[in-house]
């Protein structure tokens, strides 16, 4: 991880991908795309959801 991202569990909300990815510093998790779609549906991850 570099020092101008951050790292986060997210699930997308088109193709249910769930695990982590980086995302820029200053860019919320709604506003990234899905590492596996790329489309901009993702969300944190609720405890749990992501294993």
């Amino acid at each position: 991880m570099s020092d101008e991202t951050y790292q986060t569990d997210v699930v997308c909300g088109n193709c249910d991908f769930k695990g982590k990815t980086s995302i820029p510093k200053g860019k919320l998790v709604k506003d990234a795309a899905c590492p596996k779609c790329g489309n901009k549906t993702l969300r944190d991850a609720l405890p749990g959801e992501v294993n």
